[in-house]
């Protein structure tokens, strides 16, 4: 039945496909592939919105905030996003990441103030969607640790591997006032937070080129 479904033309999700997908998610070989998605490309999201078919069946269903941000295809080509945050109108342009855009960036680099590279830490032990041979980071705490290794090491604290990251890409960077900030997608608060400190790192940026402070 799923082989079956045209997803694009989807625009309502019957009940019997809402059974075949909950059939389907239930399944030890689903479950398996699963728990080891690391190895091929698959949405974060995937989890939410499989474990909630049942509500989103509903006739009723209304989309939440969280429904709406979770909801992402990869950005190919390039796109522009014009917003207004403050009565300041800021022009931000997505360029993905695939490697066959790359030659088109330069074309958007005139006139640019700030870049900001977005890391998915999420992502650190899943191959690349380009070349299914290379690891995203190549990290040693992605190995078993030897039965020999005296030292006690911490178990899944999620602190200490965000630090060791975040220290991969300290040490690569040669301008150490460059701001790092962590942040998660579907917090529209940290989302903010970060924002306005973008603006505040553009404004200072501006105000310093004019000398004006």
């Amino acid at each position: 039945m799923i082989k079956e479904v045209e997803v694009d033309k989807v625009t309502v999700l019957e009940r019997k496909q809402a059974e075949a997908i909950k059939k389907l998610w239930e399944d030890p070989g689903i479950q398996e592939c699963y728990g080891r998605r690391i190895e091929y490309q698959l949405s974060d999201s995937a989890k939410y919105y499989l474990t909630d078919v049942d509500h989103i069946a509903m006739p009723s269903f209304v989309p939440t905030q969280q429904d709406i941000l979770r909801v992402r295809v990869p950005t190919t080509g390039i796109i522009e996003y014009p917003f207004d945050l403050e009565n300041i109108i800021f022009r931000m342009v997505d360029v993905g990441s695939q490697r066959s855009e790359r030659r088109k960036w330069i074309h958007y680099f005139e006139s640019v103030t700030s870049i900001i590279f977005l890391v998915a830490l999420s992502e650190y032990d899943q191959v690349l969607a380009e070349c299914d041979n290379e690891a995203y980071l190549d990290v040693t705490c992605n190995h078993p640790i030897h039965s020999s290794d005296p030292k006690p090491r911490p178990k899944q604290d999620v602190r200490a591997a965000r630090d060791f990251i975040l220290k991969l890409y300290q040490d690569h960077n040669p301008d150490k006032e460059k701001a790092i900030y962590f942040t998660c997608a579907t917090d529209t608060e940290n989302i903010r937070f970060v924002f306005a400190a973008v603006k505040d790192t553009i404004l200072q940026l501006n105000l310093k080129e004019f000398n004006l402070v």
